[in-house]
């Protein structure tokens, strides 16, 4: 007998290749190439059901370790797969019927090594939940959680600057952020049915973080729009106070005093004062009274200052 069960005496169970003969079954897969996927499966079966028992002893591994041993294991678990069913075809392109019997005893291993995969995740399940996953989870969830809280009522009166609400509202986008990598590692050791709860708490969390974030750039346009207001004030009022000004100058120069010529004619208007009131220059008329010349009140000065821009422009106007 040949190795594998193939019958030396089957027609054209076994022919040449080269010059190390060989032997090969009907389809052209070598019987070397059979013993090497049978060794490839059995290093893969070997480390697959080492892991398994690792992994499912209490007390072997920390919380975090459980989770780092899962990944191997999950990658062990289909390098078994994948070299059964290898080596489950290989065989079955033979034309012997023992060992077509062989690849049906690899399949019902094969389908072994997927139902104890099963087992060993649930009780991974169960054993890093309750140890590690649901206390660090919910912990998290909690500190952010009060800190979304706390931000939603610095909101409703905000007191901090623009610049401060905006690193504080990335220091939550964070922790939420966090809390959703935790939930996408643990995505295969987290219970099914605690699942559905863990993901609607994050997107609950996620969405307050995202009202808080609309809410802060709502009023930084605001305050955009507000600096902006601001200024076209200021351009009106300088312009105001350049027009203000320029009128200011026209008058200057329209109370200047401009010298006048004397003519030889007696103008009491244009008398020197003191002639006016002189007793010697009245005593020819008693109906001619002294007059009396007061000086005129001085206009308000800009003193350049904004502040008092408007209090000088109603003393102006008031005097004028």
């Amino acid at each position: 007998m040949l190795p594998c069960g193939i019958n030396s005496h089957d027609k054209g169970a076994r022919i040449h290749i080269g010059s190390n003969r060989s032997p090969v079954n009907t389809k052209g897969v070598t019987m070397a190439d059979l013993e090497k996927l049978k060794r490839v499966r059995s290093r893969a079966q070997a480390s697959f059901t080492k892991r398994a028992h690792t992994l499912t002893k209490q007390g072997l591994l920390e919380p975090t370790e459980v989770l780092r041993e899962w990944k191997i294991f999950r990658t062990d678990f289909s390098k078994v797969i994948d070299a059964g069913h290898e080596y489950a075809e290989a065989l079955r392109e033979s034309m012997d019927e023992e060992v077509i019997a062989s690849a049906n005893q690899i399949d019902v291993k094969t389908e072994e090594c997927e139902n104890r995969f099963l087992e060993v995740k649930k009780a991974t399940q169960e054993t890093f939940w309750t140890s590690y996953a649901e206390e660090a989870f919910f912990k998290q969830a909690k500190t952010a959680e009060s800190a979304i809280t706390q931000a939603e009522e610095e909101e409703v009166n905000p007191r901090k600057s623009i610049k401060d609400r905006r690193l504080r509202n990335r220091g939550l986008e964070r922790e939420v952020i966090e809390l959703g990598e935790m939930l996408v590692e643990w995505k295969e050791l987290v219970p099914g049915p605690k699942v559905l709860d863990l993901r609607t708490r994050h997107r609950t969390l996620k969405k307050r973080v995202l009202a808080l974030s609309d809410n802060l750039e709502e009023d930084e346009a605001d305050q955009v729009k507000g600096r902006e207001r601001n200024l076209d004030l200021d351009s009106s009022a300088v312009g105001d106070l350049i027009q203000d000004a320029s009128f200011l100058s026209d008058m200057d120069a329209d109370l200047e005093l401009k010298p006048k010529t004397y003519t030889g004619k007696c103008d009491m208007n244009t008398r020197p004062l003191l002639q006016q009131s002189s007793p010697e220059r009245t005593k020819g008329n008693s109906n001619l009274k002294p007059q009396i010349s007061l000086e005129r009140a001085r206009l308000p000065t800009f003193s350049g200052d904004m502040r008092d821009y408007y209090r000088w422009k109603i003393e102006w106007e008031d005097l004028k």
